[in-house]
């Protein structure tokens, strides 16, 4: 009976683990879809809805922190869409 009881402790405490994990790589993984919604709202609102969707495209691919602050600084120093897209092809 011991054991068991050892086993089940053991158990739960593995999955609680793997649960937290899995939750913070989802809170991650949410966290940069709407960071990547915010910079494509701030797209439209500087360029219009066409750069938005151009943008859309490199903004949906965006894979770290470095990256999305790139993209936030490009909408911001940029003058043009030719230019933000240039840059940001780089």
């Amino acid at each position: 009976y011991t054991q068991i009881r050892e086993e089940i402790a053991r158990l739960r405490a593995e999955g609680h683990h793997e649960g937290r994990h899995e939750g913070r790589a989802e809170g991650r993984h949410e966290g940069r879809r709407e960071e990547a919604r915010t910079l494509l709202r701030l797209a439209t609102k500087k360029f219009g809805e066409d750069a938005a969707a151009q943008l859309a495209g490199v903004v949906g691919d965006l894979a770290g922190r470095e990256r999305l602050d790139a993209v936030a600084d490009a909408i911001i120093e940029c003058d043009t869409v030719a230019e933000l897209l240039a840059r940001l092809a780089n």
